[in-house]
């Protein structure tokens, strides 16, 4: 204000006495000058932050000149619709508790400072777990970034979240593991290289668009209803389950780290390769209730020598030989395991067939390693032992027809013709053993 009287009284002794209209305009062309200067003024900072510190929006842009540290113990909050902008390759490093919530109209950004940014501009922010820092960013967007947020293992700080987030233009978003779930929800990743590696995420209702990896050598990394579309390899990991998914119209959707993803109710569609499939030690995951559709080059590849079960999964085709053909196994390539799998009609309602290339002996925690038929061959009724959660046993004849299906291990075979069959027997995780059966 007293800035404002003396622009009046310099006014006054330079042009002498005003009239009112020129009055009005002059004061109000100074008050939209204050305002402008207010809300687009800057703050620049570099080093720690051993208070606990808020940054204001008044006070925004931060302009980040050099490494930033909060220390243990301190709360760094973040108002919304501040701009943290990096002016070089710096980092922000989180020892203590960063609060970083926006809100829909006001969204927080962390950005590079530069007027032509590119990936790498910044260093990124460094979460260390290890001395027990927590973050809690919503509505928050990151780009060109090296890394978005490096966490450093293991167990002594958290949580950390992230809810809609936007991360464009980055070279890795999310990256190094805690020993418990970083939570990743309703967030947007696009032109990112890496969006999320190694492990200990939970991901959820996101989408991952033209991103060159979605997800990049994980593990322990779970995927809950998401969209993965026009990116390079949308989900290369394992050992977690991957759920109600769309994954369209990239190069590769499911590629297997170690022995691949548990892939449950996911609409696999319109890629150049579905599904790839690998093992553990033999041991590779359950494949189930998904529609693995319309893949230009495979719905399933199978890249090693293990024979696997893909049954109750629906290829939107009731036509063996167009099944077949987006089918690359042992059949294709000698040096490569078979794959047993059922034909649904068009639906994907009911099973119309199930093609059983090999009897399968699956590591089930389970079945035991004696899991038998007997009597076999066998009258009246068979006895199936060795499993101790049993979801049913499915019996189909040789053309690949189900004829049966119980959920006990007695099963009467008395009114079955004389023949060969194949038992289907399913545990309470999908896991599957084929076994035959000879009707006498």
């Amino acid at each position: 204000m007293l800035f404002f009287v003396l622009c009046l009284k310099m006014l006054y002794i330079c042009f002498g006495k005003l009239n009112f209209k020129n009055m009005k305009t002059i004061i109000i062309t100074l008050a939209v000058s204050l305002i402008s200067f207010n809300i687009f003024g800057q703050t620049y900072f570099q080093g720690g932050i051993y208070n606990d510190t808020e940054w204001l929006l008044e006070n925004s842009p931060y302009i980040i000149t050099g490494d930033v540290v909060l220390f243990p113990g301190k709360t760094l909050t973040i108002q919304p619709g501040v701009h943290v902008k990096f002016d070089g390759y710096y980092f922000l490093e989180i020892r203590g508790t960063l609060v970083a919530v926006g809100n829909e109209s006001n969204r927080i950004v962390f950005t590079s400072n530069k007027t032509n940014p590119n990936k790498d501009d910044w260093y990124g922010i460094k979460t260390k777990n290890n001395q027990g820092a927590s973050a809690n960013f919503e509505y928050c967007d990151f780009s060109f970034a090296k890394t978005v947020n490096d966490v450093d293992c293991c167990f002594e700080g958290g949580p950390i979240d992230f809810r809609n987030c936007k991360f464009s233009n980055n070279t890795t978003v999310l990256a190094g593991y805690t020993g418990y779930n970083t939570i990743v929800d309703n967030c947007e990743f696009t032109n990112n290289i890496y969006c999320i590696t190694n492990a200990d995420k939970i991901i959820s209702n996101s989408t991952f668009i033209g991103n060159e990896y979605g997800l990049y050598q994980t593990e322990r990394i779970a995927v809950h209803k998401s969209t993965f579309q026009n990116n390079n390899i949308a989900l290369y990991g394992g050992r977690q389950l991957v759920d109600s998914c769309i994954i369209e119209n990239n190069d590769i959707g499911i590629k297997p780290s170690y022995e691949g993803f548990e892939l449950r109710n996911n609409k696999i569609i319109n890629n150049r390769i579905g599904v790839q499939l690998s093992n553990y030690d033999g041991g590779y995951p359950p494949i189930k209730n998904n529609l693995i559709c319309n893949n230009s080059k495979y719905n399933i590849e199978n890249l090693d020598d293990i024979n696997k079960d893909i049954t109750g999964n629906c290829w939107c085709s009731s036509d063996s030989t167009v099944i077949e053909n987006k089918i690359y196994d042992g059949y294709d390539n000698i040096y490569l395991g078979l794959l047993n799998y059922d034909i649904y009609d068009e639906e994907c309602e009911t099973i119309l067939k199930s093609v059983i290339k090999v009897a399968l002996e699956i590591n089930s925690p389970y079945f035991n390693s004696d899991i038998a038929i007997y009597p076999n061959p066998a009258n009246e009724m068979i006895t199936v032992s060795g499993i101790n959660k049993l979801k049913r046993i499915e019996i189909y004849d040789i053309s690949g027809k189900l004829l049966m299906s119980e959920t006990k291990t007695h099963i009467v075979i008395s009114n079955l013709p004389k023949g060969i069959y194949v038992l289907k027997i399913i545990d309470t995780n999908d896991f599957m053993v084929t076994k035959k059966l000879i009707k006498n």
